[in-house]
């Protein structure tokens, strides 16, 4: 199977909203990359902070074949396939927190979030976007943040490689989204 088109950015919006754009202009899967995001976000709409250093990327797809009732077990799926990446490229004990959830200890890492495009009619979405967000190399997070916060650097005192990153996610996320 051919991997999809690979879209990197200094600056998006949203990878999630920008890998909409690109599936509503005629991709039919694509990878959306951004070093950082000024809207982003999590679930119920909530802010998620972007700044550089954090792995900000988004997979989005037309034939991913699932039903609105397969997302909560896909964001399940994603969420220890990225558990499990995050651990063996780290060595550092990360959990998910359900629903959503990458934390350490008592502290969130990451986080991920799928919204689906359809109709109330429809019971296979026209597409999938799964985003995923992951704090690697931040040293210091906004005052309000630095409580509930870290990064895999922050814990481990070393850097972490964001490429190595992408592509074991990229590499499982087909996987990941396979029904069980």
């Amino acid at each position: 199977m051919p991997q999809p088109k690979e879209f990197r950015f200094k600056e998006v919006g949203s990878t999630n909203d920008e890998a909409k754009h690109l599936l509503e202009a005629g991709e039919s899967e694509c990878i959306v990359i951004s070093d950082t995001q000024t809207n982003g976000r999590g679930q119920h709409g909530r802010v998620w902070e972007s700044t550089p250093g954090g792995l900000y990327i988004s997979f989005g797809s037309k034939n991913i074949g699932l039903s609105q009732e397969d997302i909560p077990s896909i964001t399940q799926a994603v969420g220890k396939m990225v558990v499990s990446i995050t651990k063996r490229l780290t060595q550092i004990p990360v959990e998910l927190e359900w629903p959503n959830d990458i934390i350490l200890g008592i502290k969130k890492v990451g986080g991920i979030l799928i919204e689906c495009n359809s109709s109330a009619s429809q019971t296979t979405p026209n597409y999938v976007i799964i985003g995923i967000g992951l704090n690697l190399n931040q040293t210091q997070f906004s005052g309000s943040l630095e409580p509930v916060t870290t990064s895999l650097r922050l814990y481990g005192n070393t850097p972490v490689d964001k490429e190595t990153f992408i592509t074991e996610l990229t590499k499982e996320i087909p996987n990941a989204c396979q029904r069980n």
